[in-house]
């Protein structure tokens, strides 16, 4: 019973990081570059992680689950004279910490740790 409570617990977690990698590739694709790649090669440093829908899901799920922050540790910083652009990236990466990183984590965490609680019993 837990087990299909914990696969539709990730699928529901891999739909919402879809409509993130959405919003980012759509809205604010330019501020996911990184400056890691190629950073010894004197003519070209760095790369836009957000130049396809599918590299654009891959970097979400990579960079937004691994950072403590999520996917705003990742992108780069917005003036907030630029409103719009300087919102839509506050709102997202505020609501992607919230949502996917404690909301989803930790009800995945709950699934996990009352299923050994079941198993102990």
């Amino acid at each position: 019973m837990n087990a299909e409570k914990l696969i539709a617990t990730c699928l529901l977690a891999l739909v919402i990081l879809y409509i993130y990698a959405t919003i980012n590739f759509f809205y604010i694709s330019e501020t996911i570059y990184d400056y890691g790649v190629n950073a010894f090669d004197s003519d070209w440093v760095g790369e836009n992680m957000c130049e396809s829908m599918f590299f654009c899901y891959i970097t979400i799920i990579d960079k937004g689950l691994t950072l403590g922050g999520g996917i705003g540790d990742y992108t780069e910083a917005q003036n907030y004279k630029n409103t719009q652009d300087y919102f839509v990236k506050l709102f997202n990466d505020a609501s992607f910490h919230i949502v996917v990183n404690i909301i989803m984590l930790n009800i995945l965490a709950g699934i996990v740790i009352d299923t050994f609680a079941q198993l102990r019993n």
